[in-house]
């Protein structure tokens, strides 16, 4: 005698088993691709930005950098069942609560993605200009500003 499971409960259970596979991993490439949307193309101009010397800047450092510690964090907030745009709420309040720590910058550090991403308003773009026009990063020769030890 011969125990185990028929063939339409094996099909069954089969069936189950990878419909809840591809539920658990839904989120996974939802963050997935956020994360290369957000980090992907543009993670070299943000890792640069916080390479750059002061003296060749032209615009404040951006700080929030996307760091698996970054990544994990907006993870445990990822659901199977959500959007896109829900997807890109957790991320972008992610970034703004992040962005509340910085004692300087937490503005630009707020708007920069924006920009990268495509998705500034128009006010958010006229204030991105002038942040930029009045930022005084160093002397445009190259040389360190006065005062500063090179």
């Amino acid at each position: 005698m011969t125990t185990g499971l028929d063939t339409g409960t094996y099909e069954l259970l089969r069936d189950r088993i990878t419909a809840q596979a591809a539920e658990l991993a839904r989120p996974a490439e939802a963050l997935n691709t956020r994360r290369v949307e957000e980090f992907g193309s543009q993670g070299l101009t943000l890792s640069g930005s916080a390479a750059q010397s002061e003296a060749t800047r032209t615009e404040p450092p951006f700080r929030l950098q996307g760091s698996y510690l970054t990544m994990n964090r907006i993870a445990q907030r990822i659901r199977p069942a959500m959007d896109d745009s829900e997807l890109a709420t957790v991320v972008q309040d992610h970034y703004a609560a992040e962005a509340q720590t910085l004692t300087t910058g937490a503005e630009a550090n707020l708007v920069k993605p924006a920009e990268l991403r495509g998705t500034l308003t128009g006010a958010q773009a006229a204030r991105w200009a002038e942040v930029k026009s009045a930022y005084g990063g160093g002397d445009r020769d190259g040389a360190p500003e006065a005062g500063r030890v090179a």
